[in-house]
């Protein structure tokens, strides 16, 4: 946001009657720029400690039987080449409302992000590469090229919106009202450093690279931690540990 200062610039007012006047708004000689040494969070408390340990033991309770429905539930109902539903199209309550990103419709930019996480951490790597689209196939890679991550997307197989056959950015106007960038798109970008790679920078500890076994080699180039360029190499067909080394080491 940039300006010359005292530029105080008023719309034309309108005769229509109930209108409210015409607002002022004067521009101040301020810019905003990006600067890597400062993070900003926004914590998300989903009720306190004791309700976050519950849902994290609750979790850790699933049995292999429950685990292997819920992703069979997933690729049956839920997954689609491009994207994904939010909700099934066979739950009743996908005619409750036309918003995309909670209904069948397609799904919120972070929901296929998280699927992906939990394909990898329960062993399904090869459906998740086929998912983003590593061998250059269809999948989710495809809805980056409209540019940022938008708030939603339509689920992209038949009868859904497309743009150039990849799933469409769900609109502003009513009654989508969907944001057309939204921050939580970083979600990828730990999921490829985290999930994918195995990077796990520990707090006060060393940069450590988890065992992955993906069948495919993985590199990572310009990633910022503390303050300096790192470069992370995950060998091929070997299940572990990759090495991460700060760039010009």
């Amino acid at each position: 946001m940039s300006g010359a200062p005292n530029d105080d610039r008023e719309p034309p007012s309108s005769s229509r009657k109930g209108r409210r006047s015409a607002l002022r708004v004067r521009r101040l000689p301020v810019t905003f720029s990006s600067d890597i040494r400062r993070v900003i969070t926004r914590f998300f408390d989903p009720g306190g400690a004791a309700r976050i340990r519950n849902v994290a033991e609750r979790v850790n309770a699933l049995s292999d039987t429950q685990v292997a429905e819920m992703i069979a539930f997933f690729r049956r109902e839920l997954k689609t080449t491009r994207w994904m539903h939010a909700l099934s199209p066979l739950d009743p309550d996908a005619a409750f409302s036309s918003r995309t990103d909670h209904q069948d419709e397609g799904a919120y930019t972070t929901w296929p992000a998280y699927s992906l996480e939990v394909l990898l951490q329960t062993g399904h790597s090869e459906l998740a590469l086929e998912w983003i689209g590593v061998d250059g196939g269809p999948g989710l890679v495809d809805v980056t090229r409209q540019g940022p991550f938008g708030q939603a997307y339509t689920h992209g197989d038949e009868g859904s919106p497309t743009v150039a056959g990849m799933p469409a950015k769900a609109p502003m106007e009513f009654p989508h009202i969907e944001k057309p960038v939204l921050l939580p798109g970083g979600k990828y970008a730990q999921v490829v450093i985290e999930a994918l790679a195995g990077v796990q920078p520990r707090l006060g500890g060393e940069v450590e690279v988890e065992a992955r076994d993906l069948g495919i080699e993985l590199r990572l180039a310009n990633l910022w931690l503390r303050g300096e360029g790192w470069r992370v190499g995950l060998p091929a067909g070997q299940p572990s540990g990759g090495v991460a080394r700060p760039d010009g080491a």
